[in-house]
């Protein structure tokens, strides 16, 4: 095993399922301390797709879509032609349409099946994987949502760190 691949093997703590569920299940201020990431899951239908993802995935997507619409309605005010164009309206119609629904939708609570305890460092990582994460105290918490992600992201956090050390 490299030096990296046992570093970030190391880092894979205990699993901690049943510590971090009774903490969620207290009605204490730990509770209350609890900074959570990624664990709100969105599936929202679209016009032309369905939208999947977390919470940053959708804010990301929304403002995608603003500065489609941007564009398009600057396109529009340089273009007086374009403004009788049918289709054009329509999916500028769609795509204001498309934003609605992403800023309407409420997420739903990501089912997770096993706590892994991981340093702040790799919690910072699996944030920006989208992998739902849950800080108390200085804590950090993986959350394991299904075995495939998680040996993807596994495999995505080792191939990072062998690029970039």
């Amino acid at each position: 095993m490299t030096n990296k691949a046992s570093f970030l093997h190391a880092a894979m703590l205990h699993d901690q399922t049943y510590l971090v569920d009774s903490i969620l299940k207290e009605e204490s201020e730990m509770k209350n301390a609890c900074q959570w990431y990624n664990h709100l899951a969105f599936n929202v239908t679209l016009t032309e797709e369905t939208f999947t993802g977390n919470l940053a995935e959708l804010e990301n997507r929304v403002t995608e879509m603003r500065n489609q619409l941007a564009g398009m309605q600057k396109q529009l005010d340089e273009d007086d032609t374009l403004a009788d164009t049918v289709l054009y309206r329509m999916m500028l119609n769609r795509l204001v349409n498309d934003v609605e629904l992403l800023l309407k939708a409420e997420g739903k609570g990501q089912q997770v099946f096993q706590w892994l305890l991981v340093p702040y460092w790799l919690s910072d990582k699996l944030i920006a994987e989208g992998e739902v994460i849950l800080r108390v105290y200085g804590n950090n918490w993986w959350g394991i949502t299904n075995l495939i992600s998680y040996t993807e992201v596994l495999m995505s956090v080792k191939k990072e760190l062998e690029d970039h050390y």
